[in-house]
């Protein structure tokens, strides 16, 4: 069959990462087909390719392929290095730096991706404050909750979360020193995210709970009457 004559020209296989990432390493369509090149070439156990087989196969100037493998040496896409083969010193050409770029890459995309989303939440603190407050935050106010967020480093679902319960018990007037004793407290018991926090929301108000009910049911138990002794005679 005609696929497999194709077939024994053998596969080359590029991992779908660097298809994925190439251009944002800089690298254009002739890139990566030298890398291709040379991917192909190492998998048939040729490290080290001659320039001409290159351009031959690419159908171009050597003086192209040599300005595409500077390039891709410049942008640490690949790196010539020297290995001792019986005795010997043989050039070869390490394609596995790309995935150091691509490392790098996807960690300051993560970076950028994460301030983006602090960014967002800090805003979301400040409105809703604004919005439950039904006015503009001071700029002493401000300083607080950056604090909260910056140097305390509480999350700000943490903060709104210490906010709301400040609200729920009442603390209009002292609101955010009511806020910052929740998170305080929340800290000193080791409290990191809002889940645990919840739980310990649940824990206290059961306690509460628990003591009120005790509470009245000892202020409801009726009195004990005790006969006067003219009635024990009856």
């Amino acid at each position: 069959m005609e696929v497999e004559l194709f077939l024994e020209h053998g596969i080359t296989s590029l991992p779908n990462v660097i298809l994925k990432y190439y251009r944002y390493l800089g690298m254009d369509e002739c890139d990566l087909t030298v890398y291709l090149y040379l991917l192909m070439f190492q998998q048939q156990q040729n490290h080290f390719p001659d320039i001409k087989a290159i351009s031959q196969a690419m159908q171009c100037q050597e003086e192209d392929i040599y300005r595409i493998l500077d390039h891709l040496t410049q942008q640490q896409i690949i790196a010539i290095k020297t290995k001792k083969i019986d005795g010997r010193q043989d050039d070869y050409y390490d394609l596995t730096c790309v995935y150091k770029k691509i490392n790098t890459l996807l960690l300051q995309k993560k970076s950028q991706s994460a301030i983006r989303q602090e960014q967002t939440m800090r805003q979301h603190v400040f409105s809703t404050i604004e919005k439950e407050l039904a006015r503009p935050i001071s700029p002493m106010e401000l300083q607080q909750i950056d604090d909260w967020l910056n140097q305390n480093h509480y999350s700000a679902d943490l903060v709104l979360l210490a906010f709301q319960q400040a609200v729920l018990n009442g603390a209009k007037g002292g609101i955010f020193k009511y806020t910052d004793k929740v998170l305080l407290s929340w800290e000193n018991q080791n409290i990191k995210d809002v889940q645990q926090a919840k739980l310990a929301i649940a824990r206290e108000r059961q306690y509460h709970n628990h003591r009120s009910m005790q509470w009245e049911q000892k202020n409801s138990m009726p009195s004990l009457q005790v006969p006067l002794f003219d009635d024990w005679r009856d």
